[in-house]
């Protein structure tokens, strides 16, 4: 039987790679795919679990990333490194010939891949699959758009930016010789298959959005990423210390020992100051609530981790760079998180109550759906937030179960989907469908 060639092309972050290992593990060893999966150096390995060869992006260096970027930092910083890195994927392209192609929604690099590959009447036309991990979009649907100004602003600088980012799109066009010319709207653009790695319980506004969205469900491989080892022997010491909670939650048990755990991500991590107010927080709690065992795990990122090494952790603290945060979840009694989709999927699916601090791109309306809409946790303002509002959340959360029953509940309906298998199932039929047509 002859294999089939997939190229994965992500966002070269954790919160966008993630996500996309279980359907390239399910396409190598289901479905006789040789998957080609891009990444960086950091991923490595993980890629590699899958069967997938692991292939690195040539001019990505997320050391150059914006700090604290916006959408249109994003987009502009891609449509820079997309002028080097296109001509490279376009000859993998050439060689490879693949049968489809599988971009994240926020690879700009992948979606012109697809459109450049299209273009070329000598090519195998591949299928384009655009895979969403967190919600799906419809231009003045969701988000809306006072919700998407809220996000961007309105300023006369933000119309500058967008001016600049036309720019920098239309070099790109006349380079490649695009048809493309406004990002924003190729951004919302569909494809062959578009899939959406979340439930649909979980979408905003659902029923605007009709068949050409696939719903798979949460679709990050949990077996994947957990470690199998923990290498640091006081957050070995921690989690052994601590019963296994989640994602079964009994409510009649009454668990002694909390495990507080709090990230803010691998993109949006570098504010110290956020950090230093949760250390502030977990101390006010403490004094105040002195009958809960308590230990804070904080998972900081590398920049804000060096900043911390002259700070002297007590016995029921922890602070490193990153932490396996599976093996963390299934311990934990509270998740302050930034509520990127990625890690919202993962606290819902381990049914951990949360505090969110949403810190950019998406984040605010992934809060607003946890914390609003659904009552899975409370939401906090991320630079306007103070230690005592923090500190009262806490106690808050932890001491009314109605938190961890609801987000309890949420997670049985999050559970029964695969979102990995189906992700592959439904690329593996468009495949053959369209080949089928052609052929």
């Amino acid at each position: 039987m002859e294999r089939k060639k997939a190229f994965v092309i992500p966002f070269p972050q954790h919160g966008h790679i993630n996500p996309m290992l279980s359907l390239a593990r399910e396409l190598v060893h289901n479905y006789n795919y040789d998957v080609n999966f891009y990444g960086l150096e950091d991923r490595r390995e993980a890629i590699q679990s899958t069967g997938a060869t692991y292939q690195e992006f040539k001019y990505f260096d997320m050391k150059n990333f914006p700090s604290m970027p916006d959408i249109i930092d994003v987009f502009g910083y891609q449509l820079k490194v997309t002028h080097h890195e296109l001509p490279s994927l376009f000859e993998d392209c050439i060689r490879e010939q693949p049968d489809v192609i599988i971009y994240d929604f926020m690879s700009l690099h992948g979606k012109f891949l697809v459109n450049l590959v299209r273009k070329k009447k000598c090519l195998k036309r591949p299928i384009g699959v655009c895979f969403t991990p967190t919600f799906a979009t419809k231009p003045g649907i969701f988000p809306t758009h006072e919700e998407w100004s809220e996000i961007t602003g309105n300023s006369f600088w933000m119309a500058l930016r967008i001016i600049w980012l036309f720019f920098l799109q239309m070099l790109l066009s006349l380079k490649f010789r695009l048809n493309i010319w406004n990002t924003m709207k190729f951004f919302s653009e569909t494809d062959d298959l578009n899939l959406i790695g979340i439930s649909p319980e979980f979408q905003p506004k659902r029923e605007h959005f009709g068949d050409e969205f696939e719903f798979i469900g949460h679709s990050a491989s949990n077996e994947l990423r957990k470690a199998k080892k923990i290498d640091n022997e006081k957050l070995k010491h921690f989690l052994d210390a601590t019963n296994v909670v989640n994602p079964n939650f009994d409510p009649s048990k009454k668990n002694e020992k909390i495990l507080i755990y709090a990230s803010l991500g691998t993109v949006f991590n570098d504010n110290k100051i956020v950090f230093d107010k949760i250390l502030e927080a977990y101390d006010l709690f403490k004094s105040k609530n002195s009958f809960f065992q308590t230990r804070l795990v904080m998972s900081v990122g590398q920049k804000v981790f060096d900043q911390y090494k002259n700070f002297k952790c007590p016995n029921d603290i922890i602070i490193l760079p990153y932490v396996p945060q599976i093996n963390v979840l299934e311990k934990a009694s509270l998740y302050v998180t930034h509520c990127g989709m990625s890690s919202a999927n993962e606290a819902v699916y381990y049914a951990v109550p949360v505090i969110c601090i949403p810190m950019a791109a998406d984040q605010p309306f992934v809060a607003k759906r946890l914390c609003d809409d659904l009552n899975l946790g409370l939401r906090l303002q991320p630079f306007d937030f103070t230690p005592s509002q923090l500190c009262e959340g806490i106690a808050k959360v932890l001491n009314d179960q109605s938190f961890h029953k609801r987000i309890y509940e949420f997670s049985k309906l999050m559970t029964k989907y695969n979102g990995g298998k189906v992700a592959a199932e439904k690329i593996n039929k468009t495949v053959e469908k369209i080949n089928k047509k052609l052929n």
